[in-house]
């Protein structure tokens, strides 16, 4: 897997910034110098990529239909 920075560099700060630190949506775009919705379309870019390379969540079942 890469890094997200080597596939688009803001996203690395913005996910640290919205993951690890919490900050709000306008906190983070006010320190990434970013529009509130610039960085809500980059926020949302780096999340689906993110869960594109980790794939499904690990320790979660699914019922199947047929079970009772």
């Amino acid at each position: 897997m890469g890094e997200p920075a080597e596939v688009e560099p803001e996203w690395s700060s913005i996910v640290e910034l919205r993951f690890f630190l919490g900050l709000t949506d306008e906190g983070t775009a006010e320190v990434m110098g970013l529009s509130v919705r610039t960085m809500q379309r980059q926020w949302q870019d780096a999340r689906r990529w993110l869960f594109a390379e980790l794939g499904p969540a690990r320790g979660r079942t699914t019922r199947n239909a047929t079970s009772g």
